[in-house]
């Protein structure tokens, strides 16, 4: 894990979205996501719900995101 990867995952989240995320980052979405993608199968449990306003952290997601801001 290196700080690019907090860095997205905290974006992410405060964004709410992937897109807002990506441009806030500089960063294509399709960037991102594979990015966000590949941390969670390293991690090994999801992150992130898909809702129709937005991500929303589980509780695994929100507990790395406490620890990291």
């Amino acid at each position: 894990m290196d700080l690019t990867e907090v860095d997205s995952i905290v974006t992410v989240a405060n964004e709410d979205s992937s897109s807002r995320a990506a441009q806030k980052l500089f960063i294509a979405k399709s960037s991102l996501s594979q990015a966000v993608r590949l941390f969670v199968h390293d991690l090994g449990t999801p992150l992130f719900l898909r809702t129709a306003p937005g991500h929303r952290p589980t509780y695994p997601g929100a507990a790395y995101i406490f620890t990291h801001i």
